[in-house]
């Protein structure tokens, strides 16, 4: 990986749970100044990345409520969307005429 400067930037192991309560820490007092509270639910794990980049990234995910907030909105519908009985249902027809007009 590159930063912009073109500096080639490091890849280490990171330990994702010690990142995210460090970033999360390092959020506390905006946090607080904004009435809002900071829970971390994270497991052990780690991973080859650029320690720089997934900070600003975890940084930038819990900083940024509107965000954070499409990216769930997104997963959710994507759930909804995938996981509704009539959706399935119609998957289930789809293939079952594919196979019989491939007879």
């Amino acid at each position: 990986s590159k930063v912009e400067s073109g500096v080639k930037a490091q890849k280490e192991q990171i330990n994702i749970k010690t990142l995210v309560d460090s970033v999360a820490d390092s959020l506390k007092d905006k946090a607080q100044k904004k009435q809002v509270s900071i829970q971390v639910n994270c497991k052990e794990a780690s991973f080859l990345f650029v320690r720089r980049y997934m900070s600003e990234i975890l940084y930038n995910l819990i900083d940024n409520d509107e965000a954070r907030n499409k990216i769930a909105e997104n997963g959710f519908e994507k759930t909804r969307d995938s996981l509704i009985w009539d959706k399935i249902a119609e998957k289930y027809e789809r293939l079952y005429l594919q196979t019989i007009d491939n007879k």
